[in-house]
């Protein structure tokens, strides 16, 4: 699938961010990682 739609993957643990920043990335997503809710914020915000 390459549906270039854009995720956010929000998770404190650093090695499921990875994991799944990576299977993301692998099917087409663009895909940007935090490690915590406020960060998420300043990028949606």
């Amino acid at each position: 699938m390459s549906s270039g739609a854009r995720v956010l993957v929000v998770d404190d643990d650093a090695d499921i961010r990875e994991f799944v920043t990576i299977a993301l990335d692998e099917a087409g997503y663009e895909v940007k990682a935090v490690p915590h809710g406020g960060e998420a914020l300043a990028v949606v915000g």
